[in-house]
């Protein structure tokens, strides 16, 4: 049932967007980021957080549409590029997820529990920046070239750092080096840690 109706939105978006490709109409930055959040970031950020349990976040027409609607709004015949909205735009979510999601979770947990969670938000995070690559590439091969700025993946990687690792990174430490102890001690420790 789920898949059914992913599947029916996702067409409808391609056919949406195919809509406004085929007309020459504008796409207004607000009307094209809304549809990229309710079909992407947020789509994406559920199966992370796992409130969607699907396998993957997006079929082949959910993700052409994503990226087609992505593409249009920084291509479009004499109409505002949104190249830089769209370019910060994909920090800005990719940052509130952390602040909303993974800060709040570190919280919560001390110690060796703190190191588990810690790996599960940084394998998390790397899936995201991933797929958030995978939707807004166009910009990596134009906008960022021609801006000399980060790249998607970059951006998005630092992004954990600065919000993440450098607010735990004290305690992550400790507790890194109270595990080494322990297994010098002779105790079984997880290596994955």
């Amino acid at each position: 049932m789920a898949d059914a109706a992913q599947a029916s939105q996702e067409e409808e978006l391609l056919a949406w967007v195919t809509g406004k490709c085929q007309s020459g109409e504008n796409i207004e930055l607000e009307e094209g980021w809304q549809k990229i959040a309710d079909h992407g970031t947020n789509v994406l950020e559920s199966i992370l957080t796992g409130t969607n349990k699907a396998a993957k976040p997006f079929g082949h027409k959910g993700y052409s549409g994503i990226y087609t609607l992505s593409y249009r709004m920084c291509s479009q015949p004499a109409a505002k590029d949104w190249s830089e909205d769209l370019y910060k735009r994909h920090a800005d979510s990719i940052q509130d997820y952390l602040k909303r999601i993974a800060v709040p979770a570190l919280k919560e947990k001390h110690d060796i529990y703190m190191l588990h969670e810690f790996i599960k938000h940084w394998e998390n995070h790397k899936v995201m920046v991933k797929w958030m690559y995978r939707l807004f590439m166009h910009l990596d091969k134009a906008y960022i070239v021609n801006g000399s700025l980060p790249t998607l993946t970059s951006a998005g990687l630092k992004l954990f750092k600065t919000e993440v690792y450098d607010a735990f990174k004290a305690d992550l430490m400790t507790t890194m080096l109270q595990v080494i102890n322990r297994e010098r001690d002779g105790e079984q420790v997880d290596h994955v840690l």
